[in-house]
């Protein structure tokens, strides 16, 4: 523990003479502020994957933040300060919880199957009542509706079937999964503690301040009401999927008067685990 803490105030101090060697007199620095912020740079930030086609989506109402310090560099320093290390899954619960998610899956799928041929069967039911039963039309759907109703009803057995297996190993995890999340959120509090001092002292040795914007419809969160100091940037946002997390913490550098546009897609993003 003793060890932990000296190496947390070496960094601390480390943080501190950095924000004492970037400080300039007040009047300078004033002065450096106000040219930047008659030609700040501009960024727009595009947020998109590609569909099932291979064709991009942009996604919308994703938060985009710029930020003047790198934030998995500070956790990761916390993290190897930490007196012991952070509680995670061992294989045998990965393994449970894999196939907890396998089982989700597979009863989404089968209950997507059911609702796909309920809508087909409504709308024969609605057809066949606009028909005459002495007409070949009608004899030809209502041979169709018949088929279709007996798929219905075998998928709807599947469907139960399949909910009843996720929700057997879907409750068989649960109860470790808090107790493991519990644990974690104790580390967190305790190895992170300072994070927001830390963090605090990274914004003020660079001379810059964050910035936030939102994805619209078209996918790109503009910062066009922003006023971005030019300088060294982390671009972060995240987009969450079904079982896993899309993370993006990418540096990017703004030239005073510089248009940038930034795409965060799959290929630069980093895809972590949700339990």
């Amino acid at each position: 523990m003793r060890f932990a803490a000296r190496q947390y105030a070496i960094m601390e101090r480390a943080v501190t003479m950095k924000k004492r060697s970037t400080r300039f007199p007040v009047g300078i620095l004033a002065a450096t502020c106000l040219m930047a912020a008659c030609d700040p740079a501009q960024v727009a930030v595009v947020v998109q994957l590609e569909d099932a086609e291979g064709a991009p989506t942009r996604l919308d109402d994703i938060e985009v933040r710029l930020l003047p310090y790198d934030r998995d560099a500070i956790f990761d320093s916390l993290t190897a300060l930490a007196p012991t290390l952070r509680p995670e899954y061992n294989e045998e619960q990965r393994a449970a919880w894999d196939a907890r998610n396998q089982a989700q899956d597979e009863w989404r799928g089968a209950e997507d199957r059911w609702n796909t041929l309920r809508d087909t069967v409504k709308k024969l039911t609605d057809e066949l009542a606009e028909l005459n039963p002495a007409m070949n039309r009608y004899r030809t759907l209502h041979a169709e509706y018949t088929r279709q109703e007996r798929e219905l009803a075998q998928a709807e057995r599947t469907q139960e079937s399949l909910f009843e297996r996720f929700d057997s190993l879907d409750r068989a995890t649960a109860a470790e999964a808090e107790m493991l999340e519990a644990q974690q959120r104790e580390w967190d509090d305790e190895a992170f503690r300072d994070v927001t001092g830390v963090i605090a002292a990274k914004v003020e040795a660079s001379g810059l301040d964050e910035a936030a914007d939102t994805t619209g419809a078209d996918g790109v969160a503009p910062f066009e009401d922003k006023d971005v100091v030019p300088g060294t940037y982390w671009v972060h946002a995240r987009h969450r999927r079904t079982h896993e997390e899309l993370y993006w913490n990418l540096m990017v550098t703004l030239a005073r008067g510089a248009n940038e546009t930034v795409v965060l897609d799959e290929s630069n993003a980093e895809v972590r685990e949700i339990f």
